[in-house]
């Protein structure tokens, strides 16, 4: 049998850190969130059903902010600029703070500030929010799946 990925204590800090990056989607000053999520992450299971069922009921509600879009990248897209991995494409406010790409991996996490960088992950998010479906079509994506998740 394999050791866990990650200590109890470690697992339970990253989902409370989560869960406070999600209240911030409805308090006053809340950021603005684009995300493109591939059809894989709404149909791979984890957690049992009836978490998954909660995740893409939860996914549906936030999609419904003014300050989110949320769009799905379908299987049919086929193969696509962004299947090496994911990234967050993270912009400020204050001129002073420039934008930067934040890459997670198995072993860690980096952040890239060089603007050739950003600038060359900025175009693939371009490219994958064209090919991805409209925010509408993507709830509407979201909510049939979680209806049909047993």
């Amino acid at each position: 049998m394999s050791a866990p990925l990650h200590a109890d204590e470690e697992l339970e800090r990253r989902v409370a850190v989560r869960l406070r990056r999600q209240e911030r989607l409805t308090s006053p000053d809340a950021p603005e969130l684009w995300v493109v999520l591939g059809e894989a992450a709404l149909r791979r299971a984890v957690g049992g059903t009836e978490t998954m069922r909660e995740q893409l009921q939860r996914l549906g509600q936030v999609s419904r902010l003014n300050n989110v879009t949320l769009q799905v990248l379908p299987f049919h897209a086929g193969a696509h600029p962004g299947m090496h991995g994911g990234f967050h494409l993270l912009g400020f406010p204050e001129d002073a703070d420039r934008d930067v790409v934040y890459v997670e991996y198995r072993q860690g996490s980096l952040y890239l500030e060089r603007q050739s960088d950003v600038d060359a992950y900025a175009k693939l998010f371009d490219h994958l929010r064209a090919r991805a479906l409209g925010p509408d079509e993507s709830r509407a994506l979201i909510v049939r799946i979680a209806e049909e998740t047993p």
